[in-house]
């Protein structure tokens, strides 16, 4: 299942802070490491979002999880059942997925895209795609279509830190639904349902998981306060 919580920066940079009680120490330390405020907000809510969500889905009380680190520095949660979490924010959003196999979610903003970026991420394949699009701003939805399955997918799999997104090709079917049709990391892993959606019609959204749909949470803001005790 996704969880996800739109933020209003300009009101919750004045007010994050009263989240702190409920953060790990290494949270913590990683929103001290940010220059920018924003990103300290959203990573406060990375942090809380991650929490209620696990409770929410697996019935645990926020004082009974414990974070547990993959080799490959993935978090989950430890108990007799893993719980598999995965998250991601940009701009307004923070999005959380969690389940009982590992998942994967990738949020991004549309924007303009540089050549060079495109050159980066995608294989000649893909570049095709992007060149057929009509606008500049189709252009850019298709590359976050394309950016966001892919960092997915990485992160199910838990390649995301070593992988390069040229080493994926992302096909769309007739019917839109992205599918990963070659890889250059060891083989395509067909466990993997890629869900695909937008946000706002300013933001792509894209999911790895082993559902053939996950339902999304938007969680009101306040609700994550409350928790707060």
């Amino acid at each position: 299942m996704i969880f996800a919580v739109e933020l209003d920066l300009d009101d919750e940079l004045h007010r994050y802070k009263r989240l702190a009680p409920l953060l790990t120490v290494r949270r913590r330390q990683q929103i001290q490491g940010f220059h920018r405020e924003a990103d300290r907000v959203r990573s406060a809510f990375a942090g809380v979002l991650s929490q209620y969500a696990v409770a929410q889905f697996s019935g645990l009380g926020l004082g009974e999880m414990t974070v547990a680190f993959a080799p490959n520095g993935k978090p989950e949660i430890a108990t007799t059942a893993r719980i598999h979490f995965n998250l991601s924010h940009a701009g307004c959003w923070v999005v959380c997925i969690v389940d009982r196999t590992p998942v994967g979610v990738d949020i991004e903003r549309i924007r303009p895209i540089s050549a060079e970026e495109y050159a980066a991420a995608c294989t000649p394949a893909e570049i095709e795609i992007l060149e057929r699009q009509r606008t500049e701003q189709d252009r850019a939805r298709m590359f976050c279509r394309i950016w966001t399955v892919k960092e997915s997918y990485l992160k199910a799999t838990g390649a995301g830190l070593t992988a390069n997104l040229a080493d994926l090709t992302v096909r769309f079917d007739a019917d839109g639904s992205p599918c990963i049709v070659s890889t250059a990391i060891g083989g395509i892993d067909h466990r993997w349902v890629l869900q695909q959606c937008t946000t706002q019609d300013s933001y792509v959204m894209s999911a790895a998981s082993g559902r053939a749909e996950n339902l999304v949470d938007v969680v009101d803001v306040d609700r994550l306060y409350s928790l707060v005790q």
